[in-house]
């Protein structure tokens, strides 16, 4: 995605009032809630201690059936030596008013993505679980990669049948589990040798229906999707689930 197609302030007309909400402010102050200190550059945000640069961006405001605000933004994270070409993730939130809405955009992306794109610039990855595996190059010689395992989110609303049926059925889910259930489908990403963010959700109906979405450097990954879908058909029948997650594969 281009991310000169998306914009940086917008104009907010409630009866007569009208107010300018710079996307960058906010996405700063989101940081900030958080503990997560940046200086503003232009139109980004400088993480000094990752050597990040963020782009945050507007992309579309929306007021859903119940008065709420729907907000769609996009941050790209650059690294001059690890990430020049930049990484970007979409962020979708809902509040009662724009701000809210983006702030809690901004600050789910902070806990889930972030720290994982920090770990990125460091040889001790100091908030993400690590996989690594070696490929050999052509001709000679070999390359070995590095799997930056995020923070998950995990939700499960169980239904009345589940509640009454096996007692504490459980299944495991650590950090590595979105991965390695579906390391074939991800095999030719890992032989690569570019630093790749990836989108990973899945989900499960209490009617046992399957959605997922997977999202390499923002693009839609049909392989992924099918993996994480056929691992979600192997949940235990627990009402409504979902696992998410945003990891990196980067070559050491």
């Amino acid at each position: 995605m281009d991310i000169n197609e998306t914009w940086v302030e917008v104009t907010i007309s409630v009866g007569d009032d009208k107010s300018t909400i710079d996307i960058v402010n906010e996405a700063a102050a989101a940081l900030a809630d958080l503990g997560i200190g940046g200086e503003r550059r232009g139109h980004d945000i400088y993480l000094q201690g990752a050597g990040l640069l963020l782009s945050p961006r507007g992309l579309d405001i929306q007021q859903t059936e119940s008065g709420n605000i729907r907000t769609s933004t996009i941050v790209q994270v650059s690294h001059p030596v690890l990430i020049p070409d930049g990484l970007y993730e979409f962020q979708h939130a809902v509040g009662e008013d724009v701000v809210s809405s983006l702030r809690s955009g901004f600050s789910q992306w902070a806990q889930l993505d972030l720290p994982v794109l920090c770990d990125v610039a460091r040889e001790a990855p100091e908030d993400c679980s690590t996989l690594e595996m070696t490929f050999p190059d052509e001709g000679e010689g070999e390359h070995k990669r590095r799997v930056l395992l995020g923070p998950t989110g995990h939700m499960v609303r169980p239904s009345q049948e589940s509640e009454e049926g096996a007692e504490d059925e459980e299944h495991p889910f650590c950090p590595c589990c979105l991965t390695t259930n579906c390391l074939e489908a991800f095999a030719p990403l890992l032989k690569m040798k570019e630093t790749l963010g990836l989108r990973l959700f899945a989900a499960r109906s209490a009617e046992g229906e399957t959605s997922a979405d997977c999202r390499v450097n923002g693009e839609e990954f049909a392989p992924g999707i099918a993996a994480l879908r056929a691992y979600a058909e192997n949940w235990p029948e627990r009402g409504f689930e979902f696992r998410k997650q945003y990891v990196v594969f980067q070559t050491c």
